[in-house]
Order: C-alpha cells, then sequence, then structure tokens
C-alpha cells in the first residue's frame, strides 16, 4: 500500500510538473507571439513628437489631425507624444525607438538643435524636422511647406484692406522660415500699397502669450489697423480680437477647442 501510494503521488507530481513546464512554455510563445505583433504593429507606425498638447489650437491640432487622417487612409498606426520640451526630445525619441517605431516627426523647429546627436545614434531611424534651415544630419529629412505664396495673398489683402497704410507682423525671431515668410508678406503688401509700412514685433519664442499680447498692444498704438502672425499658436488673433485690431489668421479655424 504504501508503495502504490507513493507510486500515485510521484505520478500526480511529475503530470504537475509537465502542467506546469506546459502552462509556462504557453505563457512564453503567447507573449512572444504579443510582443512581436506590437513590435510589427509599431514598426509599420509613425510618431509625431510634439511641443504642445495635440489639440491646441494652432498649428500643433492641424498637424495631429492631418496626420491622423493621412495614418488612417494608408492603414498606418500614429503615435503621439505631445508637451515635449526639448529637454526631453531625446528620452522621448529614445522610447519610441524601442518601441519599435522607424518614422519619427518632430514638429517644432525648436527641436532643430537637438537633432543631430539623435541622427548619429540612431542611424536606421528616419527623423523628419519642420525646418527650412541649416542641414544637421543627412539622415534628418527636413520638411516644409510653401507658406510664403499664401503670406504673399495675406500681404495683398492686408494692402487692400487697411486704411493708415500701417500694417503689423508678429513673428518668434529672424529665422529662415521666418524670413521668408515676412519678406513674402511685405512685397504682397507693397505690390497694391507701395507707400504702406510693415511694423514688425519679434517675441523671441514661439509660443508666448504675455509676449504676443504686448505686441499686437504695441502695433495696435503705433497706428497698425490690420496685423498678421507667424507663431505656433491663435493667441495672437485672440489678442487682436480682444483688441478689436483687424487680423489676418495664419490657422485654421480652432476655435471650438478653445
Amino acid at each position: 500500500m504504501k508503495n502504490s501510494s507513493h507510486d500515485q503521488l510521484s505520478k500526480r507530481f511529475a503530470i504537475l510538473s509537465l502542467l506546469q513546464v506546459a502552462a509556462i512554455f504557453a505563457c512564453i510563445l503567447l507573449s512572444i507571439q504579443y510582443f512581436g505583433q506590437s513590435r510589427q504593429k509599431a514598426e509599420n507606425g509613425v510618431a509625431v513628437i510634439l511641443a504642445n498638447h495635440r489639440d491646441t489650437p494652432g498649428w500643433t491640432s492641424s498637424i495631429s489631425r492631418g496626420l491622423q487622417a493621412a495614418c488612417d487612409q494608408l492603414d498606418y498606426n500614429l503615435y503621439v507624444e505631445d508637451g515635449v520640451d526639448k529637454s526631453r526630445l531625446g528620452p522621448v525619441a529614445e522610447k519610441l525607438i524601442h518601441r519599435g517605431v522607424k518614422h519619427i516627426i518632430l514638429a517644432n523647429p525648436d527641436y532643430q538643435s537637438n537633432l543631430e546627436h539623435l541622427a548619429k545614434k540612431y542611424p536606421q531611424i528616419n527623423f523628419y524636422t519642420n525646418s527650412v534651415g541649416e542641414t544637421v544630419s543627412h539622415a534628418i529629412t527636413k520638411y516644409s511647406v510653401r507658406y510664403y505664396e499664401v503670406r504673399y495673398m495675406a500681404g495683398v489683402l492686408a494692402g487692400l484692406h487697411t486704411k493708415t497704410g500701417v500694417v503689423g507682423y508678429i513673428a518668434p525671431f529672424p529665422a529662415p522660415e521666418t524670413r521668408r515668410d515676412l519678406n513674402a508678406f511685405a512685397m504682397g503688401v507693397q505690390s497694391v500699397r507701395p507707400e504702406a509700412r510693415i511694423l514688425v514685433r519679434w517675441t523671441e519664442y514661439w509660443i508666448n502669450p504675455s509676449r504676443e499680447q504686448e505686441a499686437v498692444y504695441i502695433l495696435k498704438h503705433a497706428g497698425a489697423d490690420v496685423m498678421t502672425y507667424f507663431l505656433a499658436t491663435n493667441n495672437a488673433a485672440m489678442a487682436a480680437q480682444a483688441q478689436n485690431l483687424d487680423y489676418i489668421d495664419f490657422h485654421a479655424n480652432d476655435s471650438h477647442l478653445a
């Protein structure tokens, strides 16, 4: 009886051990399959890194919606990292890279100076930066749109609309893209109003509501009766509206998001 009981316990122990091994092996297979699919899904995706929240009125929300629509149409997955300042760009990009993402869009001109070490460290990753400035690395694709064409037309409208002959323009700082658009705007104004003056206020930031409000106030009291801007959000437009100053907007109408 004792041997029989011992044999039964041994058999039960062996069966339980086999079941445990089978369970562990099944878990390993499922984990490999899950993480493999997750990584493959990430590799078939596109990531965008934004300085502001994805729904911030201005170009941030426009970029987010446009990329999402494009990815939906092409059956790509879109990964959004928003609210990322320059100091966090590296860690956030590395997180996406370790996740398996191969295409990373950096939708902020301020990221430009932080790209070189990333491009050198991860040459297998395709980086895209919103810039018309200097080439940081041949591993980075720069992209932009022909804002200057629309800026010229906006200048024509401003020149036809102004009664004082003074037109205001707000921009962050002199850079290739900001100078390009400002010159196009000025040419548009002067094409219909050669004697008009274009007053420029530099805020030194892509986003700084207090500086933008101050710039609008200064332009209005300097005689400008119509203005436009080149900034990351529509704060300047809202400030102009609050001060009853006519303005030509730069972004899509995102008032429902504010």
